[in-house]
Formats: structure tokens, C-alpha cells, sequence
């Protein structure tokens, strides 16, 4: 599966982000999957100054049925244009992969504080939307990609 995603970040302060991930499905068993997301996407954060963080993530989803846990890294590259700050933000949360929705906690570790007038959320909750087709194989079905029976 790939496509892109919208997401929304809240704490302190407030972000909207857009990008674009592949999702990797690891085995294919009966009652649990196991998925690999990656995914290029950049934060804008509202209000005085303007902050753009491009970001690289990667996450592992264990899905069960209709929802799962998401374990997960980014690494993020907040910026103002003039200033930065280097950023690696862990994450746990859950998916529900039918619905394609994501509610993650993050906790922003800063690698860099070359600038520390920048001003972002040390903890950090986002909601994403992926609004592309699950295309994976129901556990207890043998379909191919589309999901229509072999």
C-alpha cells in the first residue's frame, strides 16, 4: 500500500502535516499482521514564527482484527529558514488500519539546540489520515492484492 497522508499535531502548539508513505507488510498470519510504514512528510507549525520541519518516519504497526498498536521514529528538521533545530520524536499509538486513522503520543528528543529560541512541542498528540485503500490480504482469506478470492 501507498499513498498519501494528512495529519494534525496538538500540544502546546498546533500542526498541520502532509506526506507520502509505503506500507510493507511483514507475513501474513491468521490472527496478526505485523506492517512497516515509511513515510517523507513535512509539519508546518502556525503562528510566530513560522516553523516547516521535514520529516523522514518509520513505524511498525501489530494489527489485530480492526485496530493495532504503532511503535515508531521520526526524524525531524524544524526550521524557521534561518534557525534549525535537529529533532528524533518517538511515538506510541494506536491504527485503525480499516478506517486508515492513526492517534500517536510523541516525545520530541532534541539532537542539536543550535536554536533554542525555536519554540516546538516537547510532547506532541497527532492524528493521521491515510485515505488510501488497504490492499492487504484479509488473515483469513486467500485473496490476492484487491481482495477478491483466488
Amino acid at each position: 500500500m501507498h499513498g498519501f497522508q494528512f495529519g494534525i499535531n496538538v500540544y502546546k502548539y498546533s500542526a498541520a502535516s502532509i506526506g507520502y508513505g509505503y506500507f510493507y507488510q511483514l507475513g501474513n498470519g491468521k490472527h496478526m499482521q505485523i506492517l512497516h510504514k515509511s513515510t517523507i512528510s513535512t509539519e508546518v507549525q502556525l503562528g510566530k514564527p513560522l516553523l516547516y520541519a521535514p520529516k523522514i518516519s518509520h513505524s511498525f504497526m501489530l494489527v489485530t482484527g480492526s485496530m493495532g498498536i504503532v511503535l515508531g521514529a521520526e526524524y525531524i528538521y524544524y526550521t524557521d529558514l534561518e534557525k534549525h533545530n535537529q529533532v528524533i520524536r518517538s511515538q506510541l499509538g494506536y491504527v485503525l488500519p480499516r478506517y486508515t486513522i492513526e492517534l500517536l503520543y510523541g516525545y520530541n528528543i532534541t539532537i542539536d539546540n543550535k536554536s533554542p529560541q525555536l519554540k516546538y512541542n516537547t510532547h506532541n498528540i497527532s492524528l493521521i489520515f491515510w485515505p488510501f485503500k488497504d490492499t492487504r490480504k484479509k488473515a483469513n482469506c486467500n485473496c490476492d492484492t484487491n481482495g477478491k478470492k483466488i
